[in-house]
């Protein structure tokens, strides 16, 4: 008679198998996590950029139509009153919801925003004659004027004749409405509009509070106030490195 050879398939274990399963659960709990930021990091600078456009786009086609290219002072809004700029500029925006200027009218989340440090910064809903609406993807919008440095006059420029020496008003976007973390820095980015009809992003090298002598965007979780801690400044930072590097 002859003899078979046999051959015996064995299947794992279970403690090998189970050790398997905690092997590829502790690659995902380190994997995961930093795929996910970056996944996130990656729509911020889309989000960012895409803002960028939108409101250079909206305020060129504002200054064509009032006969104010080069010189937003002949628009008449930047007079120094708050809602003013509001009101010129928002039919050049695709608006999902107008809340007007006065307080409480949810078209930000209700909670208080942080800085970019942990701080508290305040509420973006409730103050009355800030204009502010709801894009069409969502995004949370704010625009006011400056009355205490009306007809353009606030100058934020480092040196006294840049770009941001003739600063008519502020643009303030949440670019995920009303979804946290509600950020400075994070979710919530600030633009000024200049007077000679562009938006530039807050820690612009010409920005005297939101970054250094040396132009670098100030933008530090870990910092003060006027030291970046309070996100201001991440906006422009963004744009120079393409990238949520804080």
């Amino acid at each position: 008679m002859r003899k078979e050879n046999f051959f015996y398939l064995r299947g794992f274990t279970l403690a090998e198998t189970l050790v398997t399963l905690a092997v590829i659960g502790v690659l995902a709990s380190l994997t995961v996590p930093a795929l996910l930021k970056s996944y996130q990091d990656m729509e911020t600078v889309t989000r960012v950029k895409k803002n960028y456009s939108l409101l250079n786009r909206a305020l060129l086609r504002y200054a064509e139509d009032n006969n104010c290219m080069g010189n937003l002072l002949s628009c008449g809004d930047f007079d120094g009153t708050m809602d003013k700029p509001w009101t010129g500029i928002k039919p050049y925006l695709k608006l999902n919801k107008d809340c007007g200027s006065a307080g409480d009218q949810g078209c930000f989340s209700s909670v208080i925003y942080k800085r970019l440090n942990g701080d508290d910064q305040g509420y973006k809903d409730k103050s009355n004659g800030i204009g502010r609406g709801i894009l069409s993807d969502g995004s949370s919008i704010l625009i006011n004027g400056f009355p205490s440095s009306p007809n353009c006059s606030n100058d934020k420029s480092h040196s006294g004749t840049g770009l941001l020496k003739t600063t008519c008003g502020r643009i303030g976007v949440d670019i995920n409405g009303h979804k946290g973390p509600n950020q400075i820095g994070r979710d919530y980015f600030d633009w000024w509009i200049t007077k000679s009809g562009v938006v530039v992003p807050a820690g612009h090298p010409d920005d005297k509070a939101y970054a250094t002598v040396d132009g670098e965007p100030k933008c530090d979780p870990g910092a003060g106030f006027g030291s970046g801690g309070s996100g201001i400044g991440c906006t422009a930072k963004i744009l120079i490195d393409n990238d949520v590097d804080y």
